[in-house]
């Protein structure tokens, strides 16, 4: 039943080789952090500066005026957009417009500013503490994504990592007292495996090959796999519980809407 291979030692001269390249690697590592602390992180100030700025104008130029100073804003976005050969839509929203004419930005990137400010506005974070809130927030990008999740996405991680700790837990438990025992003449003694098998149609599973210390990548993966085939029941019974829910609520409505004519 063994799938033995040899394992590889390398020789001095392939440690040698891999010494090198690693302090090639080092190297490149304080480069980047010195890029990281310096040149980066004043680009990122800088970029929320401007967000907070466009936030700043989005509000006292369109938000906090009379309608026809709206519509006129409106109007010459649109018009100055496309004169740079941006198209745009006229049914689009002032902010994005007004983020599309300061950054030039592509759709993606434009989401997502949007999203970052839209997130700020509903925290209650006002245009002047705006840099600093997405500083502590973790940035537009991990701003703008919580935005963009509907509720049933979100419903939906939330079963997924409540069923991954209950197949974490499992596992902890079924190691005093597991399913079963196999002996197997492995390499690895002591090392976790992963067994590939198929039923025999008895109940009882022939083992095809033996996977030897899977990469924790390999392990949490096949936790995850099972973690969401568990979740998925869950998340059908949550979906009809919300369907009769909303049934429930649209038939007294109705029932009221009658009272009322009656």
């Amino acid at each position: 039943m063994s799938n033995q291979v040899n394992a590889f030692k390398p020789s001095f001269t392939n440690l040698e080789f891999a010494v090198k390249a690693f302090r090639q690697l080092d190297q490149l590592c304080a480069e980047r952090q010195a890029w990281q602390d310096n040149e980066y992180k004043n680009s990122t100030t800088r970029l929320y500066n401007l967000l907070s700025a466009v936030y700043c104008v989005y509000e006292s130029k369109f938000v906090n005026v009379q309608d026809d100073d709206r519509r006129t804003l409106r109007q010459q976005l649109v018009s100055k957009l496309n004169e740079d050969g941006i198209n745009v839509r006229k049914s689009s929203d002032t902010l994005g417009l007004l983020i599309r004419y300061v950054f030039k930005a592509d759709r993606r990137r434009l989401m997502s500013y949007k999203y970052a400010i839209l997130a700020a506005k509903s925290n209650g974070v006002s245009s002047a503490d705006l840099a600093k809130w997405l500083s502590a927030a973790g940035g537009v990008d991990e701003v703008s994504r919580k935005v963009s999740y509907s509720q049933e996405t979100l419903d939906r991680r939330d079963e997924v990592l409540k069923a991954t700790n209950s197949v974490e837990q499992l596992i902890a438990q079924r190691s005093d007292v597991p399913l079963g025992t196999v002996n197997l003449p492995i390499s690895a003694a002591g090392a976790r495996v992963v067994m590939l098998a198929e039923p025999c149609g008895n109940g009882d599973f022939k083992i095809l090959y033996v996977f030897e210390n899977p990469s924790d990548g390999v392990h949490k993966s096949l936790i995850r796999k099972a973690a969401t085939t568990s979740a998925a029941v869950q998340i059908d019974v949550n979906a009809a519980k919300k369907e009769v829910t909303s049934f429930i609520n649209f038939t007294r409505l109705n029932k009221l809407a009658d009272m009322a004519v009656a």
